[in-house]
């Protein structure tokens, strides 16, 4: 690029993108390594957190592997950490994308206004600002308009230099992501033959032959990249159904095509009723690909460039229709399957392409280059508009660009997350390196990924280590070697704890948004498996389990020596007071008075030696229906119901007390 003009245009757009980035991301500047940039659109996920544990541990070579982005991220995160990596890997593709926005723009119109307006559209898209919160590597879009940079230059006039240039583009784009490479493949074509149409009639032959080398450049880098594939995943090639994507996702993951005119679901003012509108046309899971929108203030500012194409310069005028034909082309690639336009079915070739290429589902990510397309369209009808003569014109360019301006997704950079869920796992630091966390939550992708960057393992709950419900919780928890839990709140596992407080439970710190608590370990835990109850219920006042005709606990002491101690009962009968036999291991020890209301039994004094012990409960009335009792259509035979329990530990035993 040669003139200071064109050259300070450059640098004056990408500074801006660069200086409005940093201070958009502030808030993630100022704790690079503790959040995550962007607005979390659709909530939780796994694919940032696997990305920043990538960083920091890489995986050996694979068919995942995306080398222009990972082998980055993982140099930079053994000097700045992976968390770190992370954000500066998302953020500097914002002043990147400007950069190399700008280079392709000029060099189709050679206009400064031009370039340097559809540079900052195109940056902060609503597709770039999305991903970015999210996938890492499809935040690097700046390797797409370099790419039909190098393309343009060969179709121009190709050289040497030219050809290695678009060779290397070509490696970048399908190297940092592989959408990337894949969007590429099937626009390729689409772009030559749009530069080749708009060439006209009198130049289309020496067009094609200007094409012919980049062709020859392409298939070598196309067979380059199919012997990368083989060497590294050739199951790619030779078994491709294995990594095959379901077909149904393509609906999921594909845009729908009034996408294209909503306002951003991240969008600080509208976005709440963008997000309503998606939900209410069943669109949830796949909200983040609707990010597709270029905004109608840059569709407009595209008409007025394609209106006005014959008044510009031959450079300007050719380059108009062909973005357009790339833009329709990469806007019917996007399409979800099975939609209609005015009762007419939308063309979607996603369904044929998935035959071909299975594991590519998320077509909707070729809106990257109908927004490139709008962007570079709009960026020259603003520059004419801006050119010319008239007020009125002039005034609607600058009004259509406040209009962008508000349009543009932008200010949800601004948002931010906690690399970890809670405070709570942030404190975990300080405990010892042999502390053994439960994080008393279910395990999901996304939970996973973010509790390993907690520096310490957790496990999470599930329902067979033992009923949260159950008085004995926090004993179970002991008995598998747990020294601490931790919990969201609010959650229905707080709301649980704090209006139940359990024994064996100690808060070792309280936050706004998590709880850590210590478990006692100091005794022997002692813990029960039922048999022949039925499943727990609760209400306000606590949870019980019914037992029919005749239960039994098993009860492991986990402990190496013999532990004596009394049990008391909470119970109640269904319809009148029961006596209740109770056997140890098979030997009479006593009888406990089950009232038809809720109370404590007296004490039952027992020795448990370690290991397993069996208490058989046989009630001495038989069980009832509940629907013959209380009429509310329960058929479930019901004796007594057992509440809560305690353990008096130390006690002598009485010398009745059945032997060891």
């Amino acid at each position: 690029m040669a003139g200071r003009g064109r050259v300070r245009g450059l640098l004056w757009t990408t500074g801006a993108a660069a200086v409005l980035t940093a201070l958009l991301a502030s808030p993630v500047l100022r704790s690079p390594s503790m959040r995550l940039t962007g607005d979390a659109v659709v909530g939780p996920h796994h694919d940032p957190f696997t990305v920043i544990l990538q960083f920091e541990r890489p995986p050996a070579l694979s068919a995942y592997t995306q080398p222009a982005t990972d082998y980055v991220g993982a140099a930079l995160a053994q000097v700045i950490g992976g968390v770190a990596a992370y954000n500066l890997i998302v953020l500097a593709s914002f002043p990147l994308t400007a950069l190399c926005t700008y280079l392709f723009v000029y060099r189709l119109t050679g206009r400064v206004a031009a370039a340097a307006f559809a540079s900052l559209a195109f940056t902060f898209c609503a597709f770039h600002v999305a991903h970015a919160a999210y996938h890492p590597h499809v935040a690097q879009l700046q390797w797409i308009p370099l790419y039909l940079l190098a393309l343009w230059m060969c179709l121009e006039r190709f050289s040497p230099r030219r050809g290695i240039f678009l060779a290397a583009a070509a490696a970048l784009v399908a190297l940092s992501n592989f959408y990337g490479g894949y969007i590429a493949l099937l626009i390729t074509p689409v772009f030559v033959g749009a530069v080749l149409l708009s060439a006209g009639r009198a130049k289309v032959q020496s067009a094609i032959l200007r094409a012919a080398p980049a062709s020859v450049v392409l298939l070598a880098a196309a067979i380059a990249g199919m012997a990368y594939v083989w060497l590294v995943a050739p199951q790619v090639i030779t078994d491709p159904d294995g990594l095959a994507a379901p077909l149904e996702d393509l609906h999921s993951y594909g845009a729908v095509w009034w996408a294209y005119l909503l306002p951003p679901a991240i969008h600080p003012v509208v976005g709440a009723w963008t997000a309503d509108v998606l939900r209410s046309a069943n669109v949830t899971h796949g909200m983040l690909e609707q990010q597709v929108t270029p905004g109608l203030a840059l569709i407009a500012l595209s008409a007025i460039a394609f209106r006005y194409r014959t008044a510009m310069d031959e450079r300007t005028g050719r380059a108009v229709p062909a973005l357009l034909i790339v833009a329709a082309a990469a806007f019917i690639l996007s399409l979800a399957p099975g939609q209609h336009l005015a009762g007419i079915l939308v063309p979607a070739p996603a369904s044929l392409l998935h035959g071909v290429a299975p594991m590519f589902r998320s077509y909707a990510r070729f809106a990257v280059v109908v927004n490139l397309a709008i962007a570079a369209t709009a960026g020259i009808g603003f520059a004419c508009l801006m050119k010319s003569s008239s007020r009125t014109f002039r005034a609607a360019g600058w009004l259509l660009a406040l209009l962008a301006c508000f349009e543009s997704s932008a200010p949800a950079l601004r948002g931010w997350r906690d690399v970890l869920p809670t405070e709570a796992h942030r404190w975990l630091t300080t405990l010892p390196e042999d502390a053994r966390i439960m994080y008393l939550t279910r395990a999901t992708p996304a939970g996973v990924a973010r509790a390993q960057l907690a520096g310490r393992t957790l496990s999470f709950w599930q329902p067979e280590v033992s009923d949260l419900r159950d008085p004995d919780f926090a004993q179970a928890l002991a008995a598998r070697g747990f020294t601490h839990a931790i919990y969201h709140r609010p959650s229905a596992v707080a709301r649980w704890l704090e209006t139940h407080p359990q024994t064996g439970f100690r808060v070792a710190r309280s936050f706004s948004d998590s709880v850590v608590v210590e478990i006692d370990r100091s005794q022997p835990p002692l813990t029960i498996v039922w048999n022949g109850f039925h499943p727990r219920e609760d209400s306000d006042q606590g949870s019980w389990r019914w037992m029919a005709d005749e239960g039994n606990w098993t009860i492991t002491n986990h402990g190496r020596e013999p532990v004596s101690a009394a049990l008391e009962l909470e119970a109640e009968s269904l319809d009148a007071a029961r006596t209740v036999k109770v056997r140890m291991n098979g030997r009479d020890i006593g009888e406990i008075h089950v009232g038809a209301r809720r109370a404590w039994c007296p004490p039952l004094r027992l020795i448990l030696p370690p290991g397993e012990t069996t208490l058989l409960f046989l009630p001495a009335t038989p069980a009832v229906t509940a629907d013959s009792i209380l009429g509310n259509g329960d058929g479930r035979a019901l004796s007594i119901a057992i509440w809560r329990w305690n353990w008096i530990r130390n006690t002598e035993p009485p010398a009745s007390a059945p032997p060891i």
